[in-house]
This record gives C-alpha cells, sequence and structure tokens, in this order.
C-alpha cells in the first residue's frame, strides 16, 4: 500500500499465541526479546485463526503477531523506509513528516497489526488503520508494508485474515483504502484477501519536496 502523504495506549495485543502465565514470556511466542511491548493479554482461542499456523512464516521462521500500542512512531517510520526501499516516496518523507501523517489520518494502534521476528524483535510487516467517519463504521488502511527479505512467505496475508477479525470484534463494517495502479505485487494482494476495486483515482501527493500527481485505485471489502 503506498499512500504516506500527508498514538499509542498500553500493552499490545498478541495475536496467534497464547500467554503460558501472566507473568511467565512464552519464548514461542516472541517475547523474550521484546521486552514490556510483548506482554500478551490473554485471548479467546476460538475466535482467532489457528495459532500453529500463524507460528511460522512459509520458511519456518517464527513470527509474532500484536497490535501496535507500544511500537513508537520512529520504528514504524524505520519499518516504513525498509518496505519501500526503491520507491521515489522514501526520498520524500522525513521521520516528522510521517509521524505528522498518522496524526493526521487518525492512526489507531489498537486496530492495527504488526509481524515481529520472534529471534530479533524486528517490525517486518505491518497494517496501519484509523477509523473513518461515515454512515456505516470503516476503517481506513493508512499504510501497508513488508520488508524485503520477509515477503512471499505469507506473512501479510495472516495479518489481513486477523485484521478481519480484530476488526469485527471492533464492530467495523467496511474496510476501504487505495493503492498504487503501478504496484500490482499490492493489488494482487488486497485482492486475493477479499478486496475488490471501486474505482480508478487521480490524487495529489504532496511532501516537503513538492506535489505530484498518482494514478490509484480504490478499494474496500465488507467486513
Amino acid at each position: 500500500h503506498t499512500n504516506p502523504n500527508s498514538l499509542h495506549g498500553e500493552k499490545n495485543r498478541v495475536i496467534g499465541c497464547m500467554p503460558k502465565s501472566p507473568t511467565t514470556p512464552n519464548l514461542l511466542c516472541g517475547e523474550k526479546n521484546r521486552g514490556d511491548r510483548a506482554q500478551p493479554q490473554k485471548l479467546d482461542k476460538a475466535k482467532f485463526v489457528d495459532p500453529g499456523y500463524l507460528k511460522y512464516d512459509w520458511r519456518g521462521t517464527m513470527i509474532n503477531y500484536s497490535t501496535l500500542e507500544n511500537v513508537t512512531d520512529r520504528e514504524l517510520f524505520d519499518a516504513f523506509m525498509l518496505s519501500f526501499q526503491g520507491f521515489q516516496i522514501t526520498t520524500e518523507t522525513t521521520y516528522e513528516s510521517f509521524s505528522q501523517m498518522l496524526m493526521e489520518r487518525n492512526y489507531n494502534p489498537s486496530i492495527s497489526i504488526g509481524a515481529f521476528d520472534s529471534e530479533t524483535g524486528e517490525l517486518v510487516s505491518y497494517v496501519l488503520n484509523s477509523i473513518l467517519v461515515r454512515e456505516v463504521k470503516t476503517a481506513y488502511d493508512i499504510l501497508t508494508g513488508t520488508i524485503p527479505n520477509y515477503r512471499r512467505r505469507g506473512i501479510a496475508r495472516n495479518i489481513f485474515e486477523m485484521m478481519k477479525i480484530l476488526l469485527r470484534e471492533n464492530e467495523v463494517k467496511l474496510y476501504t483504502t487505495e493503492v498504487l495502479k503501478s504496484n500490482q505485487g499490492a493489488l494482487e494482494l488486497y485482492l486475493s484477501v477479499g478486496f475488490t476495486i471501486k474505482d480508478e483515482v487521480a490524487n495529489i501527493i504532496t511532501t516537503p519536496k513538492g506535489s505530484r500527481e498518482i494514478y490509484e485505485y480504490e478499494i474496500s471489502m465488507n467486513i
């Protein structure tokens, strides 16, 4: 997802891994290097996809999925820069403009999900959402990305499948975003997890280095 033009709450909600106890880290959930940020809340296991499927990516790397209340804007920015390396937008975006964009778009970490390498604690994939004021409760995907070494492992797909459950729990009825027409990889991912194309639009993107026109699909799905 490529629309980064333009806080944080309490514990992260760990999705797909169950804690051993309220005070003992579950090493299988990647807690050993995550510190306070990775303390899981107890979840109703029946509401989520089989945790055994969520613990590993397709290469056998253990991945921890969590909401993002205790992930800083700086960590998100660093992950953004890695996941969009080679795209023009990274040359136009500063940390300050990125943080401002999150604030202007009402980024909500409690309905956003990240994937973390359980060995390193690195944020390797993410979907950042906000809630829009519309006739029905609508979530908006502000920004989605996966750093190159973790692509095509099923991680982003896992995030979106868990996101549907998380949004339903929050009584969201519609999920929407835009994707660059030129970004076929992102478009294929969105369509494969249930989004459909609603319109084609031309938008003006404004960055610290100026403005330019971009061409996008508007896409959405019912939750």
